[in-house]
């Protein structure tokens, strides 16, 4: 699909202000950051990486390490791959 802009468009775009949007900051522990996403696996079936960001108030780079710390502790377990990834929480896991 071609996309074409006008120039009153092109001409709007020149002139609009930006501006920044903060995150709220948390400030959650690691460990409470991983009893979070523990405590919303008893309660939804699954997480993926966006949801713990939102959950956490955190980037995507500390969400997705929880989750990999978490899987690597035996808590949760990995399914799917690339961009459709999601986490369960392990029936065994010990709490």
């Amino acid at each position: 699909v071609g996309f074409r802009s006008s120039m009153e468009l092109k001409k709007k775009l020149r002139t609009a202000t930006l501006e920044e949007v903060k995150r709220e900051g948390r400030n959650y522990s690691v460990v409470q950051r991983k009893r979070r996403i523990l405590k919303y696996l008893e309660s939804h079936t699954y997480i993926n990486g966006r949801d713990t960001e939102m959950l956490n108030g955190c980037s995507q780079y500390m969400a997705l390490n929880d989750l990999k710390e978490l899987k690597g502790d035996g808590l949760i377990t990995q399914i799917g791959r690339s961009r459709q990834i999601i986490y369960i929480k392990n029936r065994e896991a010990k709490k």
